[in-house]
């Protein structure tokens, strides 16, 4: 850009005038910060002003035309410079005491009082009073008014430093929640992960064991994976609702509600590549979470956080359609949650039908957390676009 086009775009803006006044003279502060090239002219009905300083965007250039109460004496018009101000004593046509400054009777908001001239002692030229006939008692009235006001701010400092201090507690409590929650689950999935690579090893003998090795800890870790519901409700983390819900909700039935009665098919291989499916996601996923919350990123992590679910995602989707569909037998011959009628609710509950009914909606699911993913992953993984 031009210095000419810089020029040309210097904010006008109003400077703030603070006014006093005595029986033979009005006084003006026009404060800019920093004044420069201050022009003005001064006239019996009207003075008109210009000058430049530093606003809100910038540069800027103050501005402004003020119509008097009253005609003005422009002769003995006394200015005094200093770096935030310019300041006007103008003699009145008339001694009397004005109503306003402005001839308009609506004040404009750039105008204010001047209440330390206006309760000031004399100046130069030894006036009498102030421009108005003061009430009894009223610079002690004021003097009070004041300490109060001084008194109720210095209050609202120490409220103000009491709720940023609470707050700050706060924020330290939730990062240590976090992170020790991401730091449990993680240490829970290590145990399960090596757990599981043991019984690897052991051929199909040791993989048939898999439930029985992993299940408690499995379940202990899936229980506590209900407070990452409770956090995104609560908003102590980032992110939707819906995916917590159905990724945690999802596994608690599979694992609580159909596998765990199923003792048919605890020793099945699907099993074991469900619970290696599911373990291997969340190894990679907690400490990633841990160290977001201490705002610390490992690129390598990040970049396996949102591409290992690619192949692991559609595998442990695949092992839960299968579980359940293992399973269906032993519920279709089973008492387990079934509610028959009659009873007092008129009502039944088949749970062989309900997950059936899953099945059926398990590929919706499962394209709907996909889906998710893609969205997380072209969003983390995105390369910043070159100039």
């Amino acid at each position: 850009m031009s210095s000419q086009d810089s020029a040309e775009s210097v904010e006008t803006l109003l400077p703030t005038v603070l006014w006093a006044q005595r029986k033979q003279m009005i006084m003006l502060r026009v404060q800019i910060q920093p004044l420069e090239k201050p022009e003005f002219t001064v006239h019996e009905e009207y003075m008109t002003f210009k000058g430049l300083g530093v606003g809100v965007s910038g540069k800027a250039s103050y501005v402004f035309e003020l119509v008097f109460c009253e005609p003005v004496n422009t002769e003995n018009l006394r200015v005094r410079f200093s770096e935030t101000e310019i300041e006007f004593r103008i003699l009145k046509k008339t001694p009397t005491t004005w109503p306003r400054l402005q001839a308009a009777s609506e004040r404009p908001h750039w105008i204010r009082v001047d209440f330390e001239h206006y309760q000031g002692e004399d100046d130069s030229e030894n006036e009498e009073g102030e421009g108005q006939e003061e009430e009894p008692g009223k610079k002690e009235r004021m003097a009070k008014t004041q300490a109060e006001l001084d008194e109720i701010q210095k209050m609202m400092k120490k409220e103000t430093a009491r709720y940023n201090s609470a707050m700050k507690l706060l924020q330290q409590v939730k990062k240590a929640y976090l992170v020790a929650y991401n730091g449990v689950q993680w240490s829970g999935f290590i145990l399960i992960v090596i757990t599981l690579l043991k019984c690897a090893r052991g051929g199909m003998e040791g993989i048939q064991t898999a439930y029985d090795q992993t299940a408690t800890m499995l379940m202990f870790c899936q229980a506590l994976a209900i407070l990452e519901i409770v956090n995104a409700a609560f908003g102590l983390t980032k992110g939707g609702l819906m995916a917590p819900l159905f990724q945690v909700g999802g596994r608690f039935l599979i694992l609580f509600i159909v596998l765990q009665p199923a003792e048919e098919i605890h020793k099945h291989v699907i099993v074991f590549v469900l619970f290696l499916a599911w373990s291997l996601v969340e190894l990679i996923r907690y400490p990633y979470y841990a160290l977001s919350v201490l705002e610390f990123e490992v690129e390598k992590l990040t970049w396996l956080r949102y591409s290992a679910w690619i192949p692991l995602y559609p595998v442990g989707f695949t092992c839960e359609a299968i579980t359940v569909w293992l399973a269906l037998p032993h519920f279709d011959n089973s008492d387990d949650y079934h509610y028959p009628l009659p009873n007092p609710l008129n009502m039944s509950f088949h749970p062989a039908t309900v997950m059936r009914i899953g099945l059926f909606l398990l590929p919706i699911v499962s394209y709907s957390l996909i889906t998710h993913m893609v969205a997380q992953r072209k969003r983390k993984l995105a390369k910043p676009k070159s100039a």
